[in-house]
């Protein structure tokens, strides 16, 4: 995600995500599964490695 410096104000930004991800390997087999969790725990984690406060989220 990208804000153009031309923005005057705060950006927010809304993501829904409903299902899961399934990444497919060379062969069509399932290499990995994204779900609501995993890209959650992983956005926060990488807030925390990048000295980002941990973002105000909501999650059903």
């Amino acid at each position: 995600m990208h804000a153009p410096v031309s923005n005057p104000g705060v950006t927010e930004a809304w993501f829904a995500i409903r299902g899961a991800n399934l990444n497919l390997d060379d062969d069509g087999r399932v290499d990995s599964v994204w779900d609501a969790r995993y890209i959650h725990d992983t956005y926060q984690a990488l807030c925390e490695q990048q000295g980002v406060a941990r973002p105000n989220v909501i999650r059903r």
